[in-house]
């Protein structure tokens, strides 16, 4: 398991990047958390396959949310004042290729 902490003034944000299998098929997950009460912030997942073009993945703002899209889906939110969020890529990990999966946190 690999662990990233993030620190932005007066939020901290732990990252945690798994792999998953499910039907015989390894998914990289991603696993953060968020203060509820940092209503200034937000959150957006992104995936990559050579750290230099990533692409959008679940959001999570003041505006709303879309833990779901055709990049990832949201397995797992639960928790208050802080929240843990655990995100699936739905791109299958294959033997041979590079998969990674950041949490992007910035003010909207």
């Amino acid at each position: 398991m690999h662990s990233v902490v993030v620190f932005i003034p007066m939020f901290v944000a732990w990252q945690w990047l798994t792999a998953v299998k499910t039907n015989g098929t390894d998914y990289l997950v991603l696993t953060f958390k968020r203060q509820l009460a940092a209503t200034n912030l937000s959150f957006t997942v992104e995936s990559s396959a050579d750290l230099l073009n990533w692409v959008t993945g679940s959001s999570y703002s003041p505006a709303g949310n879309t833990p779901d899209t055709a990049i990832t889906r949201e397995v797992n939110r639960a928790g208050a004042p802080i929240e843990t969020i655990t995100v699936l890529e739905q791109l299958p990990m294959s033997e041979g290729t590079n998969r990674f999966m950041r949490v992007r946190i910035s003010r909207p």
